[in-house]
């Protein structure tokens, strides 16, 4: 993992000191070993942090003739085959699992990006055609964010970046991507919290220089139709195994199935034990610590629980927004981010997770109801479209559902509503507000084995009964692992991750230090809320303890935050 910065201007520009500012404010992705190239026209910066080819594994990498140049955030990890089949006429330079990329590129152009199994992004800059060529995996699991306009380009791994860059002129916050948060997790398509600013969409490319337009193309669909030959316990072994660090490794344990798979997947494949990491809450309806324990103690496992307190939340509030580089609407996030210190405390770069599982295999009970995510989160927060100052961000509120619905189709079968929470949940908010962005605050790289292109073709091809029984979704993953885990684990019913907010929100209450920014004044200079709304969640919060009324004040506060951190930048 790293971050990668890129800039490149129409007329020649001093650019050592923007792609430096750059580098400067996202060098928690990789703190390993800085680069840059600073050319007359364009500029790259590069941050690693150090996983494959530790040695000899530094980035910017050039091709032969010095025609290409690759920046690229992540991991391939099937490269050693990608090297073996493809690539035996190229000279490589480093062990680096990443420099594939650039000489796949030159044989296939776009069609390389069929090949790769992993999680990355990349920008590849052509220095005679002066264009870039630049892609995400196919989950979304990494960022990539641009600016254009002014005779410039910038591309970056962070959205602060890309502002530090002091390149994009307009800070102002997109209204309808902060209401997209709210009522749909996370910013839709291209957009991202400012208006001049976008993302590059999972599973999609760009060719783009200074004067052609941003478009990007979607190269990898989610239909699932290729067969499998394994079973999906093979298969999420074999992920697992191309996902472990040989050297040292973490598991994140919630107490629930998914991550405990991928613990004991991770015990059979490897010659090393792997420590677990998880959280525990110290107010007990939030804390599963008597799982995680059973869990570790099956697999002969070490666990470090991260005990949080809601004093812990509040003194880290700032902090993790500045590292999400956006609202958030639960404080979820921010427990996962003292979670990532404590990995990186104990040495360790590559932590595996559970995620992805609940979208793959229908596990929220919402399900049941043949309803995703998005829906019942849509209908939940519809009394809050007062909220915002805009009037027309109502119309598009409703606008927006009916664009996805329009794309999914009205009628939900298993594939619809798996393809909803992939496209809405899974790849703006879980993949973001509780991935890359919380592990990476602290220099851990986070991955996901449930997320691999062979475990998805077998979940697409399941049969109603694979999918639900008499206990809910996930059926096929208690069948298939009912003798490899503690039967209390097997049978446990879903229990979502949440934090303490209402509590926490309510001590927020009490501190100058955040009241300040829900006050009149301060609402009316964002210009983005109804301070007399805003003004009456506060009242309500206080007296009713409304978990909607919490949440939107989350957003509201959060989102104050933010304004103030990009006009600072």
């Amino acid at each position: 993992m790293c971050s990668i910065n890129f800039i490149a201007t129409r007329i020649n520009h001093d650019l050592e000191t923007p792609i430096k500012k750059m580098s400067q404010v996202s060098l928690s992705r990789g703190p390993d070993e800085q680069s840059t190239i600073c050319k007359k026209n364009w500029a790259l910066a590069f941050n690693r942090l150090s996983i494959v080819g530790r040695k000899k594994g530094s980035q910017p990498i050039y091709n032969e003739d010095k025609s290409l140049v690759l920046i690229c955030n992540g991991e391939i990890f099937n490269y050693k085959e990608i090297k073996k089949r493809f690539l035996s006429d190229h000279v490589f330079t480093t062990t680096s699992d990443t420099e594939v990329i650039l000489h796949l590129y030159e044989k296939y152009k776009e069609k390389c990006l069929s090949f790769f199994e992993g999680q990355f992004a990349f920008i590849i800059y052509d220095l005679k055609r002066e264009k870039v060529f630049a892609a995400r995996d196919k989950f979304g699991i990494l960022p990539l964010f641009i600016h254009k306009g002014n005779g410039v380009l910038v591309i970056s791994s962070s959205i602060f970046s890309i502002i530090a860059s002091g390149m994009v002129k307009n800070k102002e916050l997109n209204e309808s991507a902060i209401a997209d948060i709210f009522f749909f997790y996370g910013p839709r398509g291209t957009k991202t919290i400012l208006k001049d600013v976008f993302q590059i969409p999972p599973a999609s490319y760009i060719y783009i220089s200074i004067d052609s337009i941003f478009k990007p193309i979607r190269y990898w669909n989610f239909s699932g139709n290729k067969e499998e030959t394994i079973s999906l316990k093979e298969a999420i072994f074999s992920s697992v195994n191309k996902r472990i660090d040989k050297k040292e490794f973490g598991v994140y344990v919630s107490g629930g199935i998914d991550s405990a798979i991928v613990a004991l997947a991770a015990c059979k494949v490897s010659s090393i034990k792997p420590q677990l990491f998880s959280i525990s809450f110290f107010d007990k309806e939030f804390d599963e610590s008597k799982y995680q324990r059973m869990i570790a103690d099956k697999l002969g496992c070490e666990l470090k629980q991260v005990v949080i307190t809601n004093s812990k939340i509040i003194n880290n509030f700032k902090k993790s927004i500045i590292f999400l580089e956006s609202p958030i609407s639960r404080l979820a996030p921010i427990p996962l981010i003292l979670l990532s210190r404590a990995v990186r405390r104990e040495g360790i770069k590559v932590v595996l997770c559970g995620e992805g599982a609940d979208e793959l295999f229908l596990g929220y009970p919402i399900f049941e109801k043949n309803q995703s995510s998005y829906e019942a989160k849509w209908a939940e927060n519809l009394r809050y479209l007062t909220l915002f100052k805009n009037r027309s961000i109502q119309q598009f509120v409703k606008g927006e559902k009916k664009l996805i619905d329009q794309q999914f189709g009205s009628v939900n079968s298993f594939s619809s509503l798996r393809n909803k929470e992939i496209i809405t949940k899974l790849s703006s908010y879980l993949l973001a507000s509780q991935g890359d962005r919380v592990s990476m605050a602290n220099s851990v790289e986070q991955r996901f084995p449930y997320l691999d292109e062979q475990v998805w073709n077998l979940a697409t091809s399941l049969k109603n009964s694979d999918i639900f029984d008499n206990e809910g979704g996930k059926a096929i993953l208690r069948k298939e692992f009912i003798d490899d885990l503690p039967l209390q684990i097997i049978k446990r019913k879903k229990q979502g991750y949440l934090a303490p907010d209402t509590q926490v929100l309510i001590e927020i209450l009490k501190k100058k230090e955040f009241t300040n920014l829900l006050r009149k004044e301060a609402i009316e200079l964002t210009n983005m809320f109804n301070p007399k709304r805003v003004e009456e969640i506060i009242e309500n919060v206080k007296k009713n303890h409304d978990k909607q009324d919490v949440s939107a004040l989350i957003l509201v506060l959060s989102t104050q935050m933010i304004f103030r951190i990009i006009e600072k930048l």
